[in-house]
This record gives structure tokens, C-alpha cells and sequence, in this order.
């Protein structure tokens, strides 16, 4: 099993950095081989989605950016996917869809209907997020955008099982509940995610 585990936090010891580890650890643990791609640490290095001049393909805008290529390989290697992700004023970092964007270049193919049809081995993807706001708020306020963002992303590029988990006023928890909210994570992750 190849999981590629996708973090766009800036800071590595945040909740949403302490969940993804917790995911990242329990998979391992499994046997699963786990590729780690931190969007911060790429940050200089990702480029903006442009358009090709017409007549030519995505690839080719993209030719001499090493990052690209890179990211290819590594996502289309995988057979599942992991991202954690803050929800930042109702959706997620703008780093996470410069990524997402990347990958409709070479992902999928067009078909009739709303989805794609995939040219990647991702079966199953595990979607984790963090906010400051209330459940409530997120749910009659916001309906979590975010995540529905994301969830309708992964649906576009065929991906057809796809779970979330989201947490609610993450700067206001304290450490006893990050650590059970940390196994509930890893337990989804061995159960679900690499299964």
C-alpha cells in the first residue's frame, strides 16, 4: 500500500500537523509505505495554474518547473490519498488548491457527466481539517465549505470513497483532547484509509 500524505500548515506542530503524524504513524505501523509532501516546505517552489497557449497541452506550461514533475510522480505512484488542512475563512490554504490545481493537469480524463474519469490508482482518500469556529457555526454558517471544497475536488478526479473528519475549535483544545482525537484518527487511518 502507497500512501501519499498530503499537510498544507504552515506550522508542523499545529492540531492539524499533530493529526496528520498521528494518521502518517498508524499506517506505518501497518505496513504501509507513506510519502510525506509538506505544501509549506515547497512553498517557493509550487507555481500558479496558467493556460497553455491554444493548441498546446498543460504540460507544456509547466516544462521547466521541477516541482510539477516531481508531484506527477509522487501522486500518480499512489494508491491512496491523506490530506489535513486548516479551514482558513471557509476554505481550505490557498497552497492546498495551487496542488489540487496541478494535478487536473495530468489526472484524469474528461467523460460525459460531472466527474472525470481517473488516470491515477487512488482508490480511497482521507480528508482531515481543522477550524477555530464553532460545530455550529460550522454547520448552519458555513455548511463547512472547506471540506466540501475538497470533497468534491477528489469526486472530480475519480477517486470514489472518500471520508472526512473534521475538528471543530482546534486552538481551544486541550492536550488530553487533541490525543484522543489523535487516535481516533490513526484507528480510521489503519481501518479505513490503508484497508
Amino acid at each position: 500500500m502507497r500512501v501519499l500524505a498530503v499537510i498544507a500548515h504552515p506550522i508542523a506542530t499545529s492540531t492539524s500537523g499533530q493529526l496528520f503524524y498521528a494518521a502518517v504513524t498508524a499506517m506505518q505501523k501497518e505496513g504501509a509505505t507513506v510519502d510525506i509532501l509538506d505544501l509549506y516546505q515547497h512553498a517557493d517552489r509550487i507555481p500558479f495554474l496558467t493556460f497553455p497557449e491554444p493548441g498546446k497541452p498543460f504540460d507544456s506550461v509547466f516544462a521547466d518547473v521541477p516541482f510539477y514533475w516531481e508531484n506527477k510522480e509522487r501522486f500518480m505512484a499512489a494508491d491512496r490519498l491523506l490530506i489535513a488542512y486548516p479551514v482558513w475563512w471557509y476554505a481550505p490554504p490557498a497552497i492546498m488548491k495551487a496542488w489540487i490545481d496541478l494535478i487536473t493537469n495530468y489526472a484524469w480524463q474528461h467523460r460525459t457527466g460531472p466527474y472525470a474519469q481517473a488516470r491515477h490508482n487512488i482508490k480511497k482518500v482521507f480528508i482531515i481539517n481543522t477550524a477555530d469556529m464553532s460545530w455550529w457555526h460550522r454547520f448552519v454558517g458555513s455548511c463547512n465549505s472547506g471540506t466540501e471544497m475538497m470533497k468534491e475536488a477528489c469526486k472530480y478526479l475519480g477517486i470514489g470513497q472518500i471520508k472526512t473528519y473534521q475538528v471543530n475549535s482546534a486552538r481551544t483544545l486541550t492536550a488530553q483532547a487533541k490525543e484522543k482525537i489523535a487516535q481516533k484518527i490513526a484507528i480510521i487511518s489503519r481501518r479505513w484509509l490503508i484497508q
